[in-house]
Parts: C-alpha cells; structure tokens; sequence
C-alpha cells in the first residue's frame, strides 16, 4: 500500500485546476472498479472509510487514498504526512481541531500559500446499519470544503452524486448512526515526545555541569587541605625553631661566663706583669733610664691593651644587645606567627559561616519566592474566577432582562403564541407579510408554530429531541430569500441570538419515509407520528434535519432498556429512543444513554399564561441564582483582599530578604578579597644571630 501511497502523492500541480465535481466523479469511479477488483473475498460493514481525497490540506496538494483492505498500513518518513491523513479524517467527519493535537482551528489545517482545501472521505452504507439506504444508497460521500480565512461548508451526496444535504448536524447523524467515533484519540503526537526528549536533553546537560563544579569544588577541597597540611608542617617547624632557640640562649649564656672568665684571666695576667716589673724594678739595679724607658713602652703596650680591650668589650656589648634583640624578635615573631595561624583560622571560620549565612538566605529567599509565586498564582485564579463570575452575573442579568421583555411582552398581547418563540417574533412575521412580494418563496417559521401534537404528553420528549433551535428556525427556499430574511432579522430583532435560518429548496409534496420509519410497538411511538404538520415544506425541513421517522418515543425508563440495550429487541430502523421525561437511549450494540437537562415544554401547545407563569418562575430563578453568584463574588472579593495583603507582605519579605543577603554578599566579598595575614620570615633573623654568635666566638678567641 506504500507504494500505491506515494505513487499517488506526487502529482503535478496544474491537476489542482480540474473541476471539484470532476475530480469527486472520477474519485468514485476508481473507487468503485477498485472494489469491484479486489473486494469480492470480504463483506465491508456500514461506516467503513473506502476512500478519500485531500486537496491543499497540510502538507498535501492533492492525495488520493484507496482502502482496498480491512486494515491499511500507511508507511512514509517523518514529515511525508502520514499525521495528516488521520487528521483528515478527524476533520472531514466533523471533528474540531482541538481534537487532532495539530491546530486550534480548522483554517490552520489549509496548505500554506492557498485559499481553500478540501477532504473527501467515502464511506461503505451497505448492510443493516446502513444510513437511510433509500436516500444515499450503499455508498455516503462526505465532502469538507476549509478556507483560509476561517470558513467552511459541507456536501453529503448520495452513491449517484446527488447532494442531499449541506448541513454539519447531517454529518453527525451519519457518524453517529454508522457509530464512528470522530473523538478517538488516534492523533500521532511525536512533537510532544520530542519536547520531553529535549527536556530530559537538557537536564541531563545541566547534570553532568553540576557534576562538573562538584568535581571542581572536590578538587579545589584536595588542594586546600594539601595546603592545611603545609601549614601545620610550618607550625612543626616554628616549634622545632623554639626549641633551637632556647638551646641558643643557653649557649650565650655560657658565652658570656667564658668571656668573663678569660677577661678576668687577661686582667689577672697583666697584675702579674706588672708585679713581676715591679719586682724587677726592685731586684735589678739598671739604670734608671733604661727601666724607666721599658717601663714607659709597657704602659704604653698596657694602655694600647686597655683601648682594644675596651673597644672589644664595646663591641662585644653591641653584639649581646644585638644578639639580645634578635633573640626578642625571633621570640616576638614566632608569637606573632601563633597570633597568624589564629587569625587565619579565625578567618577561615568566619568565611565558612558567611557561606552558611548566604546559602540560607538563599534557601529562605527561594521558599519566600515559592510561597509568592503560589500566592500570586492564586490570586490570578481568583482574578479569573471572578471575572467569570461578573460574566455570569451580567449573563444572568441578561437572561432577567430578556425574561421580563418577554413577559411584558406577553402580558401586552396575551393570547399571541408567536411571543412564546420571542418578543420580537411577532414583529418579525409581519415584516415577512410586509415584503411576501419580494421572497421567491414565503419563509416558513418559526417551525415550531407550524407543529401540532397528537398527544400533550410527549411535549417535553419532542422539545427536547427537536431543540430550541430548531422549533424557533426559518425555513427558506433561496439564498436570496435567506438575505432577505436575514436583514429583517437585523432591523427587528432585538435579541442576543437571531434565530436559525435553513436554506433548502421547498418540496410542496411531503416526504416518503415509510421505508425507513421506525417500527413502533403498541405502548410507543414514532416521533414521525407524534407530529401533525400540514405544512410540506415544514415537514420535509424536519424529516430532513432531525430524522424524526427513526426516533421512537418510549414511555418509562423501564421499558426504554427493555427495547434497546439488546439488539435482538431493538425495532427497526430505531437510530434512538426518546422517554416521556426526555431521557435518550442509543440501541445495541452501541447502547447508551444521555440524561435530559430539558424538564418542561415551552413552545408546542403551551397555553400563554402557562408561559408567564413559567417566566415568572424562571425570573424568580433567575434573582435567586444573581444573589447567590453576588454573594459568591463578595467572598471573592474578600478572600483576593486578604490575599492582596499575603501578598503585599511577602513581597515585602523578599525584598528584606534581599537587602539582607545583598549584605552578606558584601561581608564575603570584603573578606574574600581582603588580604591573608602572613607570619614574618625568622630565617633572616636566625642567619644574622648565627653571624653575630660567630663574631663573639672570633673575639672571644
């Protein structure tokens, strides 16, 4: 099928040219002598898609597809639009754009750079689910035309080609009697997987650079206790220096006792000489001048001996205050060195606390954001809730409004049963009397005026079926007409909502629906027959937008289970049954039912002063409902007030929180940046004591 597939995607674009109704006829023709080639081995059941036809939709110019088989396996690369053809599908049978996971609207969906696409979507009618059989025959082509701009239309044509109906309610009645589930979840949503791949993407990179600082930072840890180590090697040594230093003290000491001990001695020798001069002075008769002269040399010898003993001993003295000195600087800057290594733990302390500090604040800061985001977050929900409230409000003022227009409307001409159809109805009808002359054909409406019940009973059963559109809808038989209508409608009505108008050529000859009415049993009826209309062209519009002949109306719950929930009791050509309360039952095998919000009858045989009591009621309603929504909106109010204020102060709290960590921050930096204290270098000191030891141990010698 792959190959048929994109055999047929790449056509040349000047066939974009060829007449619609051309291309749908010789779509069909294919599809038929296709089926009639290769279908014969199997059975299709009723809603089966046998073909389709894109035209300018996403990315295809035109793609024609042929289901030739039960299943069909569609294959092509990522962009080739395989997504396009389900989606086209979702949108060709009514689906809303919300529902493909490709777009918001449809107009989103038509081939950049062109005005309008189109999907052609054949579906099989044969067999006994088949869809009003008589009317579009085995074969139900459903035909989308989408527009750039936002609009649209449809085209239902029978097996010959003949247009039945132009209306999307028409498609619903067809999807939802062959049981098609337009809402199936079969959009592909690849893009959605691609964003969390991205995301996981992404964090893993930020995992593995948050793994990278945490190896910097363990890194950087290693290194600062490799530096720690060094430093208590260097507090090992100042104490082995201590040491040293005390054993040096101690030797000065005693270098002083032996400086003393030889001056006393150097002292002692010369009072020997001169003793032993004297005494030889005495003993030895020389003469006087010769005695005197060595005497003279001697004093002069001992006086030259006194100055350098003096100056040595100067010098010495100067060399002990040196040595003095050093010894008190050493000592000072080995306690100097203690006080650094304090300071610097000291410093290292104060840095490790500053960064606790800050990552609290941070910690903090983050939880005050959280909670102000949450804050916030609220009190925007809460600003929408409210504002959804004042719309309510003012909706439901508007509802009063209409209500009480519609009740002084009716209190003003009581007996007039346009008026249960709007205030301005019966305005409406007199235009149309005005301007009869100017319509081809004279519009029918509102249908419901045209609509009788044969029995009271079933009034909220057909109402309900039928709806309020529909009873209150203008049936015309032109375009024209329908402009026309429609500026009456845009001069006269006053209302919110104009009401519906169908274009459909009128058929002044009922319908023929006995081949697909409903087979009711005794105690039920047709909806078909529940209605007496003596208007054809009535007749026809309803027959052909609400296919009443295949709606049975069920008179309980009870029964309305019996008949439907099993297929063997279903009676034919029952599409679904409506109870007397207005409850909907689909039959086997798609069993189901709806239950009815619409409790009481307000248009067919509903006698006037019913209706104002009804409006009565329904404002009586209605000013309770606005009470109730104003005193919702005033605890609103009040709760945002107290939320206002939450809010007020937390952000306050954070801009405290803020300033605070801002300071520490700075604290940090000035630490950070300020310098390390560092101990003086005591080598030098320790070099020049050892020069000044050395000097004294040279005098000393």
């Amino acid at each position: 099928m792959s190959k048929d597939l994109a055999g047929r995607k790449r056509k040349p674009l000047s066939q974009l040219a060829v007449d619609e109704e051309e291309n749908a006829t010789v779509s069909r023709k294919k599809s038929r002598s296709n089926e009639d080639t290769t279908n014969n081995n199997f059975q299709r059941r009723a809603g089966t898609i046998t073909y389709m036809v894109l035209k300018n939709f996403m990315c295809h110019s035109l793609l024609e597809v042929n289901f030739t088989n039960n299943i069909s396996i569609i294959i092509g690369k990522n962009g080739s639009g395989k997504s396009a053809i389900l989606t086209a599908l979702i949108v060709g049978l009514g689906g809303k754009a919300s529902l493909t996971n490709r777009g918001s609207s449809v107009k989103s969906f038509v081939k950049a750079g062109k005005p309008s696409g189109s999907i052609e979507i054949e579906l099989c009618n044969e067999g006994p689910m088949a869809y009003r059989p008589n009317v579009y025959g085995k074969r139900i082509n459903i035909i989308r035309n989408l527009s750039a701009g936002g609009g649209g239309s449809y085209r239902i044509r029978s097996e010959n080609g003949e247009v039945i109906s132009t209306q999307a309610r028409e498609v619903q009645n067809v999807i939802i009697s062959l049981n098609i589930q337009v809402d199936n979840p079969i959009s592909t949503k690849l893009e959605t997987l691609e964003l969390e791949y991205r995301k996981i993407q992404s964090n893993k990179r930020e995992s593995v650079r948050i793994m990278g600082e945490k190896e910097e930072n363990f890194r950087n840890l290693q290194d600062e206790i490799k530096r720690l180590k060094r430093k208590i090697d260097g507090h090992k040594t100042i104490l082995s220096l201590k040491d040293k230093k005390g054993y040096l003290h101690r030797e000065l000491v005693w270098a002083k006792v032996r400086d003393a001990e030889e001056e006393l001695e150097s002292q002692m020798e010369l009072e020997r000489q001169i003793t032993e001069l004297k005494d030889q002075i005495k003993v030895q008769s020389i003469p006087q001048t010769g005695i005197k002269r060595q005497l003279e040399e001697l004093s002069l010898q001992f006086s030259n001996k006194k100055r350098e003993k003096q100056q040595t001993q100067t010098t010495m003295e100067a060399k002990k205050n040196d040595t003095k000195s050093l010894e008190q600087e050493i000592a000072s800057v080995s306690e100097n060195m203690a006080k650094v290594e304090q300071q610097k733990m000291q410093r290292t302390k104060n840095l490790a606390n500053l960064q606790n500090k800050l990552k609290a604040m941070d910690d903090h800061l983050e939880t005050v954001k959280n909670d102000l985001f949450q804050v916030r977050s609220d009190l925007s929900r809460k600003e929408d809730e409210e504002q959804v409230i004042r719309r309510e409000i003012s909706q439901v003022d508007q509802q009063i409004s209409n209500e009480n227009g519609n009740l002084r409307a009716i209190q003003q001409e009581s007996g007039n049963d346009l008026l249960l159809y709007g205030k301005d109805m019966p305005a409406v009808k007199q235009m149309i009397s005005r301007y009869r002359n100017k319509f081809q054909e004279e519009p029918r409406g509102p249908l419901g005026s045209y609509i009788k019940l044969k029995d009271k009973k079933w009034a909220v059963a057909v109402e309900g079926y039928l709806g309020a559109g529909t009873l209150g809808a203008f049936a015309v038989d032109n375009n024209k007409d329908n402009q026309l209508l429609r500026d009456i409608f845009n001069k006269v009505w006053t209302g919110r909502r104009q009401p519906q108008i169908i274009t459909s050529k009128f058929v002044h000859q009922k319908h023929n629906v006995s081949k697909n009415l409903v087979v009711a049993p005794n105690d039920c009826v047709s909806l078909y027959h529940a209605l007496e209309i003596d208007d054809p062209v009535v007749s026809n519009c309803i027959v052909d937008s609400s296919g009443p002949e295949n709606i049975l109306l069920i008179p309980n719950d009870r029964r309305a289970q019996e008949l439907l929930s099993n297929q063997q009791y279903v009676p034919k050509n029952c599409f679904q049954g409506v109870t007397i309360k207005g409850d909907r039952y689909y039959p086997d095998p798609n069993y189901r039912t709806y239950g009815s919000q619409y409790h009481r009858a307000q248009y067919l045989q509903v006698d006037t002063k019913d209706y104002m009591g009804q409006l009565e009621q329904n404002i009586e309603g209605l000013t309770k409902k606005r009470q109730t929504v104003s005193n919702q909106l005033n605890a609103f109010i009040k709760d945002m007030r107290e939320q206002t204020t939450k809010k007020n102060q937390l952000e306050e709290k954070v801009r405290n929180v803020i300033q605070a960590r801002a300071q520490i921050r700075r604290q940090l930096e000035e630490l950070q940046t300020s310098a390390e204290p560092e101990a003086q270098n005591v080598e030098y000191l320790e070099q020049e004591l050892e020069e000044i030891k050395k000097v004294l141990y040279e005098k000393n010698s």
